[in-house]
């Protein structure tokens, strides 16, 4: 299930490990994608802002390692689990503006960070990018 702690969990394998790539199959990163695109879109409906948001943000991005493995892989225009995550995260984008989120700006940037680059664009180092952006920040859905 997908919570706090496996969601933090994933993010530091995934962002922090040389194996993570050659561990995973493409059946479990394309139900990943799929998985954190939704938590996120579910983080920012809750205006819950808090860990789990941004280790959402970070294991989708250490999903981008995959690419070590198959250089081309996770591009939207020829992936279609890719192009559900871009669409996912198009959404959220769209649901972010209408929250209470403090740094909603840094937010949308690092969203558009992202979609960049499953547009074969971006940052390539993109999860320096995610970290260098970390914030505390005590958003919450309760008042």
């Amino acid at each position: 299930p997908v919570n706090t702690a496996t969601t933090n969990a994933l993010a530091m394998a995934l962002t922090r490990r040389d194996e993570a790539p050659q561990a995973l199959t493409r059946a479990q990163v394309d139900r990943f994608l799929d998985r954190l695109g939704e938590e996120l879109k579910d983080r920012i409906r809750r205006q819950d802002f808090r860990v789990r948001f941004r280790t959402t943000l970070s294991a989708i991005a250490g999903l981008f390692r995959w690419r070590v493995r198959e250089p081309y892989a996770l591009l939207a225009a020829e992936d279609a689990a890719a192009a559900r995550l871009r669409e996912a995260l198009l959404e959220a984008q769209g649901l972010l503006p209408e929250t209470r989120a403090s740094q909603q700006e840094l937010k949308l940037g690092q969203i558009a960070a992202i979609i960049a680059y499953l547009d074969g664009g971006g940052d390539p180092d993109i999860l320096r990018r995610l970290d260098d952006g970390e914030e505390e920040d005590g958003d919450s859905a309760e008042p």
